[in-house]
């Protein structure tokens, strides 16, 4: 279950889908998300995509060894993915675990919020987020 902690609200983690949560009318009355709670971490907004990596990362970690057969692609695709709606994206998160895995830093990246942020950072990791950025991100904002 993900808890979404809001400013001056409090948390709501009664929610167990998606849809439900998005329709909440709390979510227009109460201020602005402020971090994402789940399993006991606690997730900062920024940078943007980690806390949907991480989960998809330690979604498909039980299953490592089956995932070294997508080595044999150079890409993958979300069809699902409007990048005018959303910035989260499956077939960047399977892109990113395949890499964390071949670089032997998926152990030390699932283990909690900081230790997959410093992964991250040591790597100079720079996703596009959006279809009409045409350089990359920076994982922090004000990184040189």
């Amino acid at each position: 279950m993900r808890r979404q902690p809001l400013l001056d609200t409090g948390t709501y983690s009664k929610f167990r889908r998606s849809r439900q949560a998005k329709k909440d009318p709390r979510l227009k009355e109460s201020g602005s998300l402020v971090a994402f709670e789940f399993e006991g971490f606690r997730w900062p907004l920024e940078p943007k995509t980690t806390f949907y990596d991480w989960l998809y990362a330690r979604s498909v970690y039980p299953h490592r060894k089956w995932a070294t057969k997508l080595y044999a692609y150079d890409g993958f695709s979300d069809i699902e993915f409007n990048p005018f709606r959303s910035i989260n994206c499956q077939a960047r998160s399977i892109a990113l675990f395949l890499s964390l895995l071949k670089r032997g830093q998926l152990d030390e990246a699932v283990q909690s919020s900081s230790s997959f942020i410093q992964v991250l950072a040591d790597s100079d990791y720079r996703p596009q987020l959006r279809a009409d950025d045409f350089a990359p991100q920076r994982l922090f904002a004000g990184q040189s």
